[in-house]
């Protein structure tokens, strides 16, 4: 994922898809996408490209090949020699004469072609031996593309409608259609250029490795996870269809590991599509956050968001996206479609039809490694309410830093307090930014984001939790959110996100495994806060994956104010050392409440990272769910934890994997 944004403009392009000829020598490499370039925008690409890719299952060497372009009015074709070789399910990324603008995803092949607006044919040819005048019919043509009015094509051309922007022609299914009827093998979809290290995308896979059968038992789950062993890395998302019982609730969980050490692990909340959300996003200095989006219908899906600038709101981005039929599109918001420079704000959008979203946030450590947490995505309409909201977990010095993010969720201003308690309930100070203070005030526009960051200062570790109180007539409270870090030996080494969820029934998944401070040990924890107005007593009972109960118990009591942070096996203290199951919390009153998992990597790194909570429901529900972000191989390994949510309801199903293109991602799972 990297960068680019600005005003879109409004391009009519005709695209037609002849079909490949009779005894043509290879059915393999096709022409996948075809961009005509936007000259007065830098959130797309200013320079035309053509793309190709290898539907096949064999590696094709181009070497010696060409593409060939002939002019309508002139009939002569021109042959530009390629070179190389397309490993299945591989892109090559061909740049036309255009801008000088730097390419956002590199070029596989720069050559001077200016490729007419109005009408146009392209060919790819085995030899570099030009074409015959006209419209041959020649063996040597691998396939072949023409556009606009060209008289050289075999069906109908596909007139596309007034768009607020320039579209690129995609070849459905991440290049896989070919069918060559009435243009329909193509999609107009924002331009994606993809070049020879993009994901791959594998056609008619017949491996069912990317399946996994789910057979969750009431209070029970199933974990499961990719090998990582594969040498191309594989990008995707994750659809989990429910046949009988009530969805699940779930986590990708996905670590990276460099030069032989863990650098980095979050988690991914299995999400319900949804048509319209709401989140908080930051671009400055090291910091990075991107979108993740799968669109798990059979039609192309429409985006329109809006990215707002908390520090200035004349700084506002307006934009819209096409992603194609089961397809995922993962970039970072410096990146093509949005290119958006320097922001910390807010980010609205609205879809034809519902998608799985994440929002990513990565971190460049003193080391150069990334470091990823994700960030809740808020389904629209919000409900406003006025009762206070809390962060269930802060903690600052000793090596620890924590900034607190409140954001508005409506469009007129809010006041009130935010204030630190300790475990006790007793006010705390903290340090925020330069001063100390136990509590401050703030006021918060429409729609806006404000940040307090807690620094890490001395070798006292404070904890606590963080409770913001809307003032008396203010129209509402805000979505408090929590990114808090590790440095060692001065070196950022984890961070994670929190959003505190606020009800009296829970659940989640818990992992122990290992001796705390050994390599590879993990540490499933809570972070539970009082959020109500009275002594809360917390009750919580451990489940093995198969549903049954270990027998295992534990309660918390909880002043008002007071919180308590406790790894599972501090809770339940004869829990098996090696276990994994879930956790079920009962509370006589409202609490806040996070899951946490730490890991220390082969450095001896401590890494955090959150686990979603799910509220324990009485209803059942079969509608699927996405994990809109997954990804194997290259260093990079996925455990899948999905977990039963309603009482005595499991669930069977399916966790389907597809790539990037839609098509099986054949993962495999152990």
């Amino acid at each position: 994922m990297k960068p680019w944004f600005s005003t879109l403009i409004l391009v009519l392009l005709f695209i037609s898809v002849a079909a490949i000829p009779a005894g043509a020598t290879s059915p393999n490499i096709v022409i996948s996408q075809l961009y005509l370039g936007a000259s007065l925008t830098s959130s797309l690409p200013s320079y035309p490209y053509v793309e190709l890719f290898n539907l096949g299952n064999v590696a094709v060497n181009l070497q010696g090949w060409s593409l060939q372009y002939a002019d309508e009015s002139a009939n002569q074709w021109t042959a530009f020699p390629l070179s190389g070789s397309l490993a299945p399910g591989q892109y090559f990324l061909i740049r036309l004469s255009g801008s000088s603008a730097t390419a956002n995803i590199p070029a596989d092949l720069t050559i001077v072609l200016a490729l007419p607006r109005v009408r146009g044919k392209i060919a790819i040819v085995t030899d570099s031996t030009p074409l015959g005048a006209g419209c041959p019919v020649d063996d040597r043509i691998v396939d072949r593309l023409g556009y606009g009015s060209t008289a050289c094509y075999e069906s109908q051309p596909q007139i596309l409608p007034n768009e607020a922007a320039p579209l690129a022609q995609l070849r459905k299914n991440g290049g896989c259609t070919d069918n060559d009827q009435n243009g329909n093998d193509f999609s107009p979809v924002t331009p994606l250029p993809r070049n020879t290290n993009s994901a791959r995308n594998i056609c008619n896979s017949s491996s069912t490795a990317g399946t996994r059968a789910l057979s969750i038992a009431s209070n029970g789950a199933t974990s499961f996870q990719t090998t990582g062993t594969a040498a191309n890395i594989g990008l995707g998302y994750s659809r989990v269809q429910t046949d009988a019982g009530s969805t699940p609730a779930g986590v990708a969980i996905f670590g990276l590991r460099q030069s032989g050490s863990l650098v980095t692990e979050t988690g991914v909340s299995a999400v319900r599509p949804l048509t319209s959300g709401f989140g908080y996003v930051e671009i400055a200095g090291s910091i990075l956050t991107g979108l993740a989006i799968a669109n798990p219908n059979n039609v192309d899906v429409t985006i329109d968001y809006t990215i707002t600038d908390s520090n200035n709101v004349q700084n506002q981005t307006d934009g819209e996206i096409i992603i194609g039929a089961n397809t995922q599109l993962s970039r970072f918001l410096t990146e093509i479609p949005y290119a958006v420079r320097a922001i910390t704000g807010t980010i609205v959008f609205t879809a034809s039809a519902p998608v799985g979203v994440t929002i990513l946030r990565g971190f460049t450590n003193e080391r150069g490694e990334f470091l990823v947490s994700t960030l809740p995505v808020i389904e629209m309409p919000i409900a406003s309410t006025t009762t206070p909201a809390y962060l269930p977990h802060f903690a600052v010095g000793g090596g620890w830093r924590t900034e607190v993010i409140l954001v508005n969720p409506v469009d007129t201003q809010i006041s009130g307090t935010i204030a630190f308690f300790d475990g006790s309930g007793n006010p705390v100070t903290v340090p925020i930014g330069s001063v100390t203070l136990s509590s401050t005030d703030y006021q918060l526009p429409g729609r806006r984001t404000l940040k307090f960051v807690l620094p890490n200062t001395g070798n006292t570790i404070q904890s606590g939790a963080v409770r913001v109180t809307p003032i008396s007539g203010s129209p509402a409270t805000p979505i408090v959110l929590g990114v808090f870090s590790f440095t060692k030996s001065n070196i950022r080494v984890s961070e994670a996100a929190l959003l505190g969820l606020r009800g009296t029934q829970f659940r989640t998944y818990i992992e122990n495994s290992g001796t705390a401070g050994s390599t590879g040990a993990i540490l499933s924890g809570l972070a539970i806060a009082n959020a109500d107005a009275v002594t809360i007593a917390v009750n919580l009972e451990a489940f093995r994956l198969d549903g049954t109960s270990t027998g295992q118990t534990g309660s918390i009591t909880l002043p008002v104010g007071g919180k308590a942070a406790k790894f599972s096996n501090e809770i339940f203290t004869s829990l098996p050392s090696n276990f994994r199951g879930i956790v079920k919390v009962t509370a006589s009153g409202n609490i806040s409440v996070a899951g946490l998992r730490g890991r220390y990597n082969e450095r001896g790194d401590f890494l955090i990272t959150t686990v979603p909570m799910s509220p324990e429901l009485t209803s059942t529900s079969t509608s699927d769910i996405v994990f809109p972000h997954i990804v194997d191989g290259s260093g990079y390994t996925t455990q899948f934890v999905l977990f039963s949510t309603t009482t005595d309801q499991g669930a069977t199903g399916s966790a389907n994997m597809r790539s990037v293109g839609g098509q099986r991602l054949d993962l495999t799972l152990q």
